[in-house]
């Protein structure tokens, strides 16, 4: 829950502004950081913070979220609205999770076309892995 406490502030610091192709990943589906976008954009607008994008833009462009474990389906699906599909990474959290319980979520949540992008493949992109 701390991430989701310091990920804005490095934002409000202006370290996203200051180095726009750093990314960073968050686990355990951002911890909150899909549900609160909305209002950090509302309570904190761009005007006010001086910063050249609106939180949410930052988040969305330069933030990567983690499954981490989180195997119901409403954290996901506030993520996949927020980021988007390119932006999630699976993971299961082992020893905290098991593997098969990760995979027979991983099945349930995505049509079979994307199974490869969120199991590997937005994981192999973003660290040049291949």
């Amino acid at each position: 829950m701390e991430k989701a406490v310091h990920v804005p502030r490095l934002v409000l610091a202006g370290t996203l502004d200051r180095y726009l192709r750093r990314q960073l990943i968050i686990g355990h589906m951002g911890e909150t950081l899909p549900v609160m976008m909305a209002r950090c954009d509302m309570t904190m607008p761009q005007k006010q913070t001086r910063l050249t994008r609106a939180i949410s833009q930052m988040l969305r462009n330069q933030v990567h979220l983690t499954t981490s474990g989180i195997f119901t389906r409403p954290p996901p699906e506030a993520a996949l609205a927020t980021f988007g599909v390119d932006r999630i990474l699976f993971l299961v959290d082992y020893p905290y999770a098991e593997n098969a319980q990760g995979r027979q979520f991983l099945d349930g949540l995505v049509p079979p076309a994307e199974v490869e992008k969120r199991a590997y493949g937005n994981a192999d992109q973003l660290l040049k892995l291949q």
